[in-house]
Order: structure tokens, then sequence, then C-alpha cells
């Protein structure tokens, strides 16, 4: 008996007469907990870091994009000259890479949410497959930095990794449950 009796503290929530199994007191019968009637603190923690990493690509990448954009860097030439044409399409290559990776990042932020929150059964590949994709993010980034030898102020502000491999761990965490 007690709090700790019935698994890991953060999967239950305390309430007059009991432990709940979801995450409000309309709750009491598991209908919001996952297939096996907890939540999973580690997914939610997850899909909210993923969520946040998305509004922050989306409003700081946009800004760093747009000032990227090479008819700035190069005023006064003509759209269709040949160095301004090979640097645009550079751009909008990387501009059109960003867009991807801000929905793959509400993506994963989504399906961790409904895994942590229940709203659709645990499936082991699924689960795998966003931890390892994260994990692959984070040692692929680590690479590109390493290889490239990139200036310290360069490789500071491209920390990007560390979020990586942290919600690989979480879920990582999720999965063990």
């Amino acid at each position: 008996s007690g709090p700790f009796a019935a698994g890991v503290p953060w999967q239950r929530l305390p309430a007059a007469g009991g432990w709940l199994r979801g995450f409000c007191g309309c709750c009491r019968d598991g209908c919001m907990s996952g297939s096996d009637g907890l939540m999973n603190a580690w997914f939610i923690a997850a899909g909210v870091m993923l969520a946040g990493a998305f509004g922050v690509h989306v409003v700081a990448g946009t800004r760093f994009y747009a000032k990227a954009r090479p008819e700035r860097e190069l005023p006064g030439r003509a759209p269709e000259d040949a160095v301004v044409a090979e640097r645009r399409a550079a751009w909008m290559l990387g501009r059109c890479g960003f867009q991807l990776i801000s929905v793959d990042l509400a993506l994963s932020a989504g399906c961790f949410l409904a895994l942590g929150l229940g709203l659709i059964p645990r499936n082991a590949v699924l689960e795998l497959f966003l931890t390892l994709t994260y994990a692959g993010w984070g040692v692929a980034w680590r690479a590109v930095l390493a290889a490239d030898r990139s200036p310290a102020a360069c490789r500071h502000r491209l920390r990007h990794w560390v979020v990586f491999f942290v919600v690989a761990l979480t879920a990582a965490c999720g999965m063990a449950l």
C-alpha cells in the first residue's frame, strides 16, 4: 500500500480515495491512460521537449533563414546572375529541409504525447523508430560539426544535438516501462 506500491511515483496522481490511473479526477477508470492503465511521463516529457523545439525552430529558424537570403549578401546583383542563382538554389534547398524538420518535430511531438497520454496504444516499433531517429540525429549532428571543424562560436550556437540526445534518452526510459 502507499503511493509507491503501485509503480513509479510519477505515473500516478494523488486524489481523494486513492491513486488515479489517468491525469485528472474524471479518469478514475483509466479512460485517458495507456494500454497498461498508466500514463507514460517519459513520453510526455519527450513530446513536450519536441513541441518546444518545434516552436523555437519555427520562430528562430525563420528569422535566421530570412537573414541568410543570398540577395542580402550580394546587393545590387541581378537575380539571374549565376552566382546569385547558385546561392539562391542552395539557400532554397536548406529552407525546404528546414521546413521538413519542422514537420518532423511536430509529428514526433504529437506521437510522443499521444503515446504518453495513452491516446494511442503502445507500439514497440513506433517507439523504437522515434527513439532511434533522435539518437541518429544526435550522432549525425555531432559528426557534421566535428568534420566541418567549425569555429567554436558556430559549434556553440548549433548545440541541437543535446536536445536530440536528451529526447532519445527520455524516450528510451519511456520504452523501458
